[in-house]
């Protein structure tokens, strides 16, 4: 049993990929992921429902877990499906990059909630959590 457990860490660590910009973390399976160009970030609905409101928050990419270190306000920005919205910044990076960058952790979404009421959580503290890009 151990040396499964240990066998699925192991893995799950190696599937961390680089990504560029380095502060931003995508979870592979999240309905919503984010792509950072100059002083925007995008949120990008990948789904084919429509997203109602999102959170994003900063996290620690620990050997064993995921820790979330810092929880935006939750945004009630209507996404359409395969759709985006944007964040942008005029007078330097934008707040998110800022304080997770300020913290030595990387952006992320912590939830999704679409407009028929299902939700999507940021799954942490876990050892089996999907494969994450950004190391």
């Amino acid at each position: 049993m151990n040396v499964i457990i240990i066998a699925a860490l192991i893995g799950w660590c190696a599937t961390i990929a680089n990504q560029d910009p380095t502060w931003i973390a995508n979870v592979n399976g999240a309905p919503l992921s984010i792509v950072a160009k100059g002083r925007t970030i995008s949120i990008r609905n990948s789904t084919e429902g429509s997203v109602s409101s999102f959170r994003l928050g900063c996290i620690h990419i620990r050997p064993r877990r995921l820790v979330v270190v810092h929880h935006f306000a939750i945004e009630k920005i209507a996404i359409p499906p395969h759709g985006a919205t944007i964040k942008a910044s005029f007078d330097g990076v934008p707040d998110e990059q800022a304080r997770c960058q300020g913290m030595r952790a990387k952006l992320t979404v912590l939830e999704t909630t679409f407009e028929n009421k299902d939700t999507w959580h940021f799954p942490v503290n876990s050892p089996f959590a999907p494969k994450v890009e950004g190391k």
